[in-house]
């Protein structure tokens, strides 16, 4: 959440998980505070070494607060452990894979920040694998903690005449600015795979099939021959999943398997070929380990389908065809084909997208910036949603300048701030009666705190 009682709660986390520990010789000066109780929320605690950890995280951020920096991080916590309890309850969980890959997208992004390992290490003062210990409680909570939140606000929605009511409230001076936002069309194609290549591919997985069959380790084999990065960390698993999650060729072979440890035979989606080795079931859920491997695009190949992709750019720009027409007819990309190629934005669902890593890859920002309104990008090559090879050319069909945002041009980001606010009020609705009925201690070294909500001293 970003407003509200939650809004400096998540705002911490967030700062958290991108953030270092603190160095060696910090950890030292606060070690007198290692072993003491802070508060107990139902069956968790808050340690004073927590408040002193997750302070001097924020400040190597630079976050400062016009509030006791510690009380608020406090309350960032009892809020975090009122969730993770009734989680407990519930029997909302994580698995270890969610938890792995979530905390080594989290180290890929410090490393990237910081420009190696070697760089991040010097700043934190240990090394990765000590960072690693020390990020993963903290990691299981936030997942669990987000996991909790879903579940209370899975079924909230707001209207159109909640939109506008909600803009209407909002005060003028107040309203956000809207960035300078592209609408971009795409002709994609994927490349044509060899027969040859696609056999190899098979053989592959079925050689790494028949060696767990007979006794090695499913896990092993992932690490050392998936192409999936996370697949080193987590050895394929993938943690627990619903059908919704999963492409429906991969639920369906996974489902077909009968007990804990049963492998499938070779199965193909729309990200390539995988073996899949059952973990667990519960319920409509499901855990299993892959190993995937994609087919090598053969180079001749690669050749002809960018001179296919820029004969067919010279023909659009001699007014032989349109480029909504192209896309509709020869465009492989089933989520823009329909509506000639333009590109949706998956947060707000509009067709306005800023030119950034959020929402395109490096190649494509590399191509968009070098082009104007109306203007035909050449054939380049680059990785689809799913990590495939993909060619492709693109155009800017429009620019929206920067402008203070309004019903009529941004009304997927005011029916999205209009969700959040509801989802605030009703998160904080259900803190305030969790409170009531669960046991809360909170240390009198702590009593002074003004706490955002006054009710966590019932």
């Amino acid at each position: 959440m970003k407003a509200g009682r939650f809004g400096i709660c998540t705002m911490i986390l967030c700062l958290l998980a991108a953030g270092l520990s603190r160095p060696a010789a910090a950890q030292d000066e606060g070690a007198y505070l290692i072993d003491q109780i802070a508060a107990i929320v139902g069956g968790t605690i808050v340690k004073d070494s927590d408040i002193e950890s997750r302070y001097l995280e924020l400040q190597l951020q630079g976050y400062t607060s016009s509030r006791d920096m510690r009380c608020e991080i406090l309350e960032s916590f009892l809020e975090q452990k009122l969730l993770i309890n009734q989680a407990a309850i519930d029997s909302v969980t994580v698995s270890e894979g969610e938890v792995t890959r979530e905390l080594e997208q989290r180290v890929r992004m410090l490393i990237d920040r910081y420009g190696s390992r070697e760089n991040l290490e010097a700043a934190a003062g240990k090394s990765l694998v000590l960072l690693r210990n020390d990020w993963r409680e903290t990691v299981r909570n936030n997942l669990l903690e987000y996991a909790m939140q879903r579940e209370i606000l899975k079924d909230i929605k707001v209207s159109p005449s909640e939109v506008r009511t909600f803009y209407n409230k909002l005060p003028k001076d107040q309203l956000p600015t809207s960035p300078e936002t592209y609408t971009v069309q795409q002709i994609t194609m994927n490349p044509p795979y060899r027969e040859e290549a696609i056999a190899e591919t098979r053989q592959k997985l079925l050689e790494l099939r028949r060696r767990v069959v007979n006794g090695e380790s499913f896990t092993s084999l992932a690490v050392l021959y998936s192409e999936e990065e996370a697949a080193v960390m987590t050895g394929g698993e993938l943690g627990f999943m619903s059908k919704s999650n999963l492409d429906p060729d991969f639920w369906e072979a996974a489902m077909a398997l009968r007990e804990p440890g049963d492998v499938s035979r070779v199965v193909e989606t729309k990200f390539g070929y995988h073996i899949i080795q059952l973990i667990a079931k519960r319920g409509d859920m499901m855990n299993c380990r892959h190993i995937i491997m994609k087919p090598k695009a053969d180079a001749a190949l690669v050749s002809d389908m960018l001179h296919r992709l820029d004969s067919l750019a010279n023909f659009i720009r001699q007014d032989s065809t349109t480029f909504e027409l192209a896309a509709r007819t020869l465009s492989d990309d089933e989520s823009t084909r329909a509506n000639g190629g333009t590109m949706i934005n998956p947060e707000d669902k509009s067709t306005r997208m800023e030119l950034t890593s959020d929402y395109f890859t490096p190649e494509e920002l590399s191509v968009l910036r070098t082009m104007q309104v109306g203007e035909i990008s050449k054939a380049f090559q680059t990785t689809d949603a799913t990590g495939n090879l993909v060619f492709k050319i693109m155009k800017i069909k429009g620019v929206t300048p920067s402008h203070v945002v309004n019903l009529d041009d941004n009304y997927e980001t005011i029916q999205g701030m209009a969700l959040e606010a509801k989802m605030q009020e009703k998160l904080e609705k259900w803190v305030d009666e969790k409170i009531v009925d669960t046991y809360i201690m909170i240390d009198p070294r702590y009593r002074d705190c003004e706490f955002s909500n006054s009710k966590w001293y019932k």
